[in-house]
């Protein structure tokens, strides 16, 4: 007779990640909020199993999660000039992982302009009479009407004054 010890091995398979929002190379701006998303899959576990984080350089910015049945993971991440890379990285319960990561261009935005328009700086003020406060502001990216105006004074901090700039920015 024949005598062999065969013994039974069980491999895990490595889980998988994709990050379905972006690409490398793809640009966005500085200074806005991006929702990442992304797929994780394995061969021998259920999408409950696994779990899924994100990254924005080496900085966590989405915590080890389950993602939904399907498989599907998302973040929101505020972009800056300082970080260019975002990692989906997806562990299962046997410890084997799997990471996608993309480079992004991050394109710099400009910074909102205001003018104060009145009261002007040479002009003469008594305290018992009202002074009319009016500016003009303005934006590369965002429409006027969607910018927060506050007034602030170096002796009364922030002013209560109607503050919300119209459609052309008054």
């Amino acid at each position: 007779g024949c005598s062999s010890e065969k013994s039974i091995t069980t491999v895990n398979a490595s889980p998988e990640a994709t990050i379905t929002s972006h690409s490398d190379g793809d640009e966005v701006l500085e200074g806005f909020i991006g929702n990442l998303r992304g797929q994780v899959s394995d061969s021998n576990h259920s999408s409950e199993e696994l779990e899924a984080a994100w990254y924005y350089g080496d900085d966590v910015i989405c915590d080890w999660e389950a993602p939904d049945s399907g498989g599907a993971t998302s973040c929101d991440v505020l972009f800056g000039l300082d970080e260019t890379s975002i990692r989906l990285e997806v562990r299962d319960p046997d410890g084997a992982g799997a990471f996608d990561e993309v480079t992004l261009s991050i394109e710099a935005t400009d910074a909102p302009v205001a003018e104060i328009l009145s009261p002007e700086a040479n002009g003469v003020y008594y305290s018992d009479q009202k002074v009319t406060f009016e500016g003009l502001v303005s934006d590369n990216e965002d429409d006027p009407d969607e910018l927060i105006v506050i007034w602030n004074s170096d002796i009364d901090g922030d002013l209560s004054v109607a503050n919300e700039p119209s459609a052309s920015g008054e």
